[in-house]
């Protein structure tokens, strides 16, 4: 509020003085109020500041663990597609031993038959009972007895592949129960983090939280984050903190500039008084 003064004395006007000194008393006891009045919004803006640096730093730590939630989420999906990988690699890998074991059986049947037809014909050679055939020197004997031999030795060798391939099947089952089982393999465990740290997805605007008459939330947040009601309600008075902040902070340059207004109102009445008083001290 502007304070209104008497202009100086013209030629044939009365001495002014007093209505100087009245009004300075008046800019005086004014400047005292706009100094109030300022150190009063001086303090609200100091407060309004504090409390808007808090939930920006808050604020800032909310989109943070946001950011770490959203990388967590990102390197579990890589993850999970990685295992999944592995997991149809393994698929292939089982049927590809299954034919194995399928190839594996079917020379077993035939080095059993082949097995049993030599044994039987020995046996028919032993049942001729001719002092003519002589198993030691004949060549079709020596053939099958050559023949005997090798089969026995493939035999010997499908042991032990049968062996190895019993290992494959054992560790491919077990890599599928460790990795692609849903229940306790890795993918399970995967898909089980996965829907812990779920990444951010619509705007919190539409997540169906009603804000009205609501208390405030725990310091506990839930995620997805910018669905979580205290993400949402640091949001909101960060927001609204903002912009008191701002509103206050016109208010006190509004205060300011009045302030520095009267007092130069009343320095300029504290000169002319004194200039006032210096002329009629040289009458």
């Amino acid at each position: 509020m502007a304070i209104k003064t008497t202009p100086p004395p013209t030629n044939g006007a009365k001495n002014c003085l007093e209505d100087w000194e009245q009004d300075l008393k008046k800019a005086s006891n004014r400047l005292k109020t706009a100094l109030e009045e300022k150190a009063g919004t001086g303090a609200k803006f100091s407060n309004a500041s504090l409390w808007e640096d808090k939930l920006r730093a808050y604020w800032i730590c909310l989109q943070q663990t946001e950011e770490v939630i959203e990388n967590i989420a990102g390197h579990l999906e890589l993850f999970l597609e990685q295992s999944q990988l592995v997991c149809n690699n393994v698929t292939c890998s089982r049927e590809a031993i299954t034919h194995l074991v399928c190839g594996v059986k079917d020379i077993f049947q035939c080095t059993d038959n082949l097995k049993e037809k030599i044994t039987e014909f020995f046996m028919k050679v032993e049942c001729l009972n001719d002092d003519s055939i002589n198993t030691k020197t004949s060549f079709i004997v020596e053939c099958i007895t050559n023949i005997q031999n090798k089969l026995n030795e493939a035999i010997a060798k499908q042991q032990e592949l049968i062996k190895k391939v019993i290992d494959i099947f054992k560790c491919v089952y077990e890599i599928e129960e460790a990795i692609c089982s849903e229940q306790c393999g890795v993918i399970g465990n995967v898909n089980g983090l996965i829907k812990l740290f779920p990444k951010s997805g619509e705007d919190p605007e539409h997540c169906g939280i009603d804000k009205s008459c609501q208390p405030k939330p725990d310091n506990c947040p839930s995620i997805p984050l910018n669905c979580d009601k205290l993400y949402i309600y640091t949001r909101d008075e960060q927001d609204l903190a903002e912009s008191e902040k701002e509103a206050i902070r016109v208010e006190l340059e509004k205060v300011c500039k009045e302030f520095e207004k009267i007092a130069s109102c009343k320095r300029g009445l504290e000169d002319a008084i004194a200039c006032s008083k210096e002329v009629k001290e040289c009458k």
